[in-house]
């Protein structure tokens, strides 16, 4: 590894706004991170915020039915992984919503807002801004490489 803190490794993937794209984004990180060898912890944990995140995207983001692109960059440090995406929805910051309310049942409980609220438990560090039409989401999570066996 970079003792440094350099670069290890970083890639842009792009998506179409379409639900089938789903199982693409799994079957890229999963070639991205066994080839990094990431540990499967974090290949858990990056699934499930692709996942949720882009789902909420595709499913909420657009007002009409031309395809869009959407774009995650990831990034590897020897300390950390980042994950930024970035789409032309319109304007969301997810980190706005309140968290649920954990103590009610689930029948109780406002629809909505349980994905982000996982995805703020996962990473140590999350931030939102909207810039030149795109919404930005930028990810940071502390990780270990998988042993050398």
């Amino acid at each position: 590894m970079n003792s440094d803190g350099s670069m290890i490794f970083e890639d842009t993937i792009e998506l179409m706004n379409d639900l089938s794209e789903l199982n693409r984004l799994t079957q890229i990180f999963h070639a991205l991170l066994t080839a990094q060898r990431i540990d499967e912890k974090t290949l858990f944990y990056l699934n499930l915020i692709g996942d949720e995140l882009v789902t909420n995207i595709i499913s909420y983001g657009y007002e009409d039915e031309l395809v869009h692109v959407i774009q995650l960059h990831f990034a590897i440090t020897p300390l950390q992984w980042t994950l930024k995406i970035a789409d032309d929805g319109r304007p969301f910051n997810p980190l706005d919503r309140k968290n649920p309310d954990l103590s009610l049942s689930v029948e109780e409980r406002e629809i909505g807002g349980l994905g982000i609220h996982f995805v703020k438990q996962i990473v140590d560090e999350i931030s939102y801004e909207r810039t030149e039409g795109h919404n930005i989401i930028f990810m940071k999570k502390y990780w270990t490489l998988r042993k050398e066996e």
